[in-house]
């Protein structure tokens, strides 16, 4: 029997240490989902202004390969340069259960 679930958590990006007030580049996500089929990163709740029309969803290791390469991913949105930044990540998770039926016939 297949199931199929979307988990959440979430991910904070603490601004540089540097005096600079602007990031030179955006920063980029390097992710290796290992067993989930997809995964997106969106606003947290506290950041819901953000408006998204919908997440971008990005293709994990869902078989766990040995030489699967990792995604660069963009963030919905740029972090903070004085203060932490707060993401929701979705992750779609895949899972298959098998039950054993054992039974016995007992003549009595």
């Amino acid at each position: 029997m297949q199931h199929h679930a979307v988990l959440r958590t979430s991910l904070t990006i603490y601004p540089p240490h540097s005096d600079s007030s602007s990031l030179a580049k955006p920063p980029l996500l390097l992710v290796h989902l290992r067993q989930g089929s997809y995964f997106a990163v969106i606003p947290s709740n506290e950041n819901r202004y953000i408006q998204q029309l919908a997440p971008e969803w990005h293709s994990g290791d869902i078989y766990a390969m040995e030489r699967a390469l990792p995604r660069v991913v963009n963030l919905p949105y740029l972090p903070s340069t004085t203060s932490p930044t707060k993401y929701d990540v979705l992750v779609s998770g895949d899972y298959e259960v098998t039950f054993v039926v054992l039974y016995s016939l007992l003549h009595i």
